[in-house]
């Protein structure tokens, strides 16, 4: 069986129609609200020109927009990439410039920043303005009639090897474009199993519809994150293909208050976020007011310490939950996990690996588990293809070892 995002949020649209799939402060959208108004835009692209294997910019704070516009690439067969709103102008033009961008998508605030590099964008042929309050610029398509349009799905036939690139934050140095396929995101998150244990993977496509159809509750996930961020695309991709529903902040900049008030009366019992920097303002909040968290069952961290104390705090206000770091990268997921629960508490630093994970040494050789021995960590299997367009990189970040390919982005253990 062969898996494609874009096909596997179709079917559920068409099984659960009426479920909400994007919630943004009073909005609801739903399923079938999700796959029309994307369906619109995707034609819109391809109307203007773009072709299979294009890339689609998208250049957003969090809010439906912005899920909507990574569909709509998706559904066309076009490549979505992630732009880091906080990029200054050079790391800007670098990222638009490399991906090979075609087209934008762009909240209004970020017009007069794009207007200032556009003349150096030869490539970008279509500008596409999501109204966020501001003025609607002349060279830009205002987002929401297009998305009102009415069309109707073309029955496009797709591949899992369509693409989704994540570029990394440009913190070594500029921004890199991770090279996912599609079906491979879809096995490094679970491939449609539970959540947490990964049982349960369907067989086919009408398998998968059926239970999510069947299911008596789905998980509804607050990405504190931005989406822009690995963490935070990846954890709206597991949520969405499994039939769920994503939450957005109604504002720009993370109050853990405004968060701790959404997930209180959107009932969210999943959350994403990033280490201690999130976690620690999220834990004052709660001392600071009370709020109803009953609902979340489960946090989720990736790519900065979580610390064990900010851990125990958080639980003292909800002893259900379960906490989960994870080891990951945008270069791939699935490197460890560390659980923490009312009952079970681990150590910072201290993760269980994954079945396909190894560690090496930097001349090649295994590291023996158990050895002490200090070694890069490595994941083989469902990984990405690699950096576009830096074959170099590729080969040093994703390096065959007698015979089997992995993804080794940097990071130590013994």
């Amino acid at each position: 069986m062969n898996w494609n995002i874009a096909d596997i949020w179709e079917r559920i649209a068409a099984v659960i129609g009426d479920a909400p799939a994007l919630l943004h402060a009073d909005r609801v959208l739903s399923w079938s609200d999700f796959d029309r108004r994307a369906e619109a835009l995707a034609r819109f692209l391809t109307d203007r020109g773009a072709k299979v294997g294009d890339k689609i910019a998208v250049y957003s704070h969090n809010r439906p927009e912005y899920l909507i516009a990574v569909f709509a690439a998706i559904k066309a067969r076009l490549v979505p990439i992630n732009v880091n709103y906080r990029y200054r102008r050079e790391e800007l033009e670098y990222l638009l410039d490399n991906s090979d961008s075609v087209a934008i998508v762009f909240e209004g605030t970020f017009a007069e920043r794009l207007d200032e590099i556009r003349g150096r964008l030869p490539k970008v042929h279509t500008y596409v303005q999501i109204d966020d309050g501001l003025p609607q610029v002349a060279w830009a398509e205002p987002l929401e009639p297009i998305l009102e349009q009415p069309v109707d799905a073309r029955g496009i036939e797709r591949s899992p090897d369509d693409m989704i690139f994540i570029y990394t934050g440009g913190t070594t140095g500029m921004p890199k474009g991770v090279m996912w396929r599609q079906e491979d995101i879809w096995r490094t998150l679970g491939a449609g199993g539970d959540f947490l244990t990964g049982r349960d993977k369907p067989a086919d496509l009408e398998a998968h519809a059926r239970k999510i159809a069947e299911a008596q509750a789905r998980m509804r996930l607050l990405p504190a994150c931005p989406l822009m961020h690995g963490t935070g695309l990846l954890t709206a991709i597991s949520t969405l293909v499994r039939g769920g529903s994503v939450v957005t902040l109604p504002i720009r900049r993370f109050d853990p208050h405004v968060l701790w008030r959404e997930v209180e009366d959107k009932r969210v019992d999943t959350i994403a976020i990033v280490g201690d920097v999130f976690a620690r303002p999220m834990l004052d909040a709660l001392g600071e007011r009370e709020y109803d968290i009953s609902s979340v069952r489960v946090i989720i961290s990736s790519g900065v310490v979580w610390s064990p104390e900010t851990k125990q705090g958080l639980l003292r206000y909800n002893r259900r939950m379960v906490l989960v770091d994870t080891l990951g990268a945008s270069e791939a997921t699935g490197f460890g996990t560390s659980v923490t629960t009312a009952e079970k508490t681990v150590r910072a630093a201290r993760f269980k690996v994954g079945a396909r994970v190894k560690v090496f040494t930097d001349d090649g050789r295994e590291v023996t588990p158990g050895s002490g021995e200090r070694g890069r960590v490595a994941r083989s299997g469902a990984i990405p293809v690699g950096y576009y367009k830096d074959p170099e990189k590729t080969a040093e970040t994703f390096p065959v070892i007698d015979g089997v390919r992995y993804s080794m982005p940097g990071d130590y253990a013994t």
